[in-house]
């Protein structure tokens, strides 16, 4: 039985160094420890639908020293990546985007506003 949950990661924050801009994400959690995410919002605007995980790479973070899993997914018709980075430092797991790491030339927050 999966479990969802909404996981706030700073909502709106931005990490300048890297591009890295952290959102809320409604996300389901299977008790195998699988976890699918199910919707993204940007801290200033309306939740986006994860119509399809694609697929999904875990990953050691170097320059961050920890781990995060990328995620390929469709959201309507454009595929975007999305991070889910690792607990470390006593600091709760968290979400993000980044512009530069997207597979369409469009930034996220733009791809998916309104047209």
């Amino acid at each position: 039985m999966w479990q969802s949950k909404t996981q706030s990661s700073g909502i709106g924050a931005e990490d300048e160094a890297d591009g890295r801009e952290y959102v809320n994400v409604v996300a389901d959690y299977s008790p195998e420890g699988t976890i699918r995410p199910v919707s993204i919002r940007f801290a200033d605007g309306p939740a986006f639908a994860v119509d399809k995980v694609i697929s999904a790479v875990h990953m050691s973070a170097t320059k961050h020293n920890g781990a995060e899993t990328r995620y390929y997914v469709r959201i309507g018709a454009r595929e975007h990546y999305l991070f889910f980075e690792d607990a470390q430092l006593g600091r709760a797991p968290r979400w993000f985007v980044m512009d530069n790491a997207n597979p369409t030339p469009a930034p996220m927050r733009d791809a998916l506003s309104p047209k």
